[in-house]
């Protein structure tokens, strides 16, 4: 696959999200134990294939935010049938465009300064076997952390994904693209609800008091 390009901008997009992530949780927790990705294969079909399963287990955590804040989980379709790996990968890293803008408003309600949107990378790229690894690494982090969040608020996460082995990659990205879809929109709900669910005492939250009425 000539894919590099494309992946190097998802694994900073992933990378982006998972520290903020990390920031979000310690502002709740300020000591969460390290999470160990363990043994990571190197076939890329296998690593692809467990992309895809540990961001759809990504997105059903955060489908279980939005439930909680009283909205209807997304259910977007699938990407238009025919799709190039080229195409689904283009729109997996407009979509964590979307992610990134919502968790950077949730950390701003927080009083957490966020991170810098992650800055274009220059070839030459990284192979695609060490990227996948990395991304694989990144989502399982991830996935800890989300699950440490919401037991915090809690709320019970889905329990870790059995690793599911696609018949190609282009089935595998299919299946990506379309967790990353849904969670932009479940996020973005999420964020837009927020105002109101901070008016209510949360640890971590102070919210400035009222001026006095003269």
């Amino acid at each position: 696959m000539a894919n590099e390009a494309l992946l190097t901008r998802v694994k900073a997009w992933v990378e982006n999200s998972a520290l903020e992530l990390n920031l979000l949780l310690r502002n709740f927790n300020p000591g969460p134990p390290p999470v160990s990705p363990g043994p990571i294969p190197s076939d890329p079909l296998d690593l692809y294939s467990l992309a895809a399963t540990w961001e759809a287990n990504v997105a059903q955590d955060v489908e279980l935010v939005a439930i909680n804040l009283g909205g209807t989980p997304a259910n977007p379709g699938p990407y238009p049938t025919g799709a190039s790996d080229h195409q689904l990968l283009g729109s997996m890293t407009l979509s964590q465009i979307s992610l990134a803008a919502s968790l950077k408003a949730l950390l701003m309600m927080y009083r957490i300064q966020s991170l810098p949107f992650p800055m274009a990378q220059s070839p030459p790229y990284p192979d695609e076997a060490p990227l996948l690894a990395s991304i694989v690494g990144l989502l399982m982090k991830q996935s800890t952390d989300l699950k440490a969040l919401l037991k915090l608020q809690g709320l019970t996460p889905v329990a870790p994904p059995i690793p599911f082995h696609f018949a190609d990659i282009s089935l595998a990205l299919t299946s990506w693209e379309r967790a990353l879809t849904k969670m932009a929109q479940d996020l973005a709900y999420t964020t837009s609800q927020h105002p109101r669910h901070l008016i209510h005492p949360l640890k971590g939250f102070n919210p400035p008091a009222p001026p006095r009425q003269p």
